[in-house]
């Protein structure tokens, strides 16, 4: 019995559908716009949270969208304000909108409340272009060319002012 050749052939027919299974699959990509269900064409962000929806920030509202269908939020379901610029989600599975405001707002993804929390720190419209989780439960936002940032305590629905002891504003954790 010549053992060589049977296991040569073996190897080739493995070889070959091995191959046909390596191939990987594009996943396809799908241009949605305004037509399809976003509030506005104009996106600025788009962040997948951790359930896995995906939300789109637009300049007439927010978008989430589940593969399928759209839910838009906007002024009319209590948002503060339509035009959001930036999205983070924290650990509370709350997800923080960012856009040219005083008022700071969430959404809870567990129970879908919208919640806004008033910025008494008399400052005028600002953008604020970031957002971090502190150690006790609070949110830092602010710009990082500015010597300042806004805490956020979400529990008490109160917003601190924290000037910026030092002036590079990443190592701004050290102040929390």
């Amino acid at each position: 019995i010549k053992v060589y050749p049977v296991i040569t052939g073996l190897f080739t027919f493995l070889l070959v559908c091995s191959a046909f299974c390596l191939f990987s699959q594009t996943p396809p990509l799908e241009h949605l716009s305004a037509a399809d269900g976003l509030p506005s064409n104009n996106c600025f962000r788009v962040l997948q949270d951790s359930k896995g929806y995906i939300w789109v920030c637009t300049d007439n509202g927010l978008c989430k969208y589940d593969g399928y269908n759209f839910k838009n939020y906007s002024t009319k379901d209590g948002l503060p304000y339509n035009d959001i610029h930036y999205l983070f989600e924290d650990s509370h599975h709350r997800l923080w909108l960012c856009g040219y405001t005083t008022f700071f707002c969430y959404i809870d993804l567990d129970s879908g409340e919208i919640v806004t929390i008033a910025n008494s720190s008399k400052v005028d419209h600002t953008y604020n272009s970031y957002f971090l989780e502190g150690n006790d439960g609070s949110v830092v936002s602010g710009i990082l060319e500015n010597a300042f940032y806004y805490r956020i305590f979400p529990k008490l629905k109160k917003v601190e002012k924290v000037i910026v002891s030092h002036p590079n504003l990443h190592n701004c954790q050290k102040d929390f």
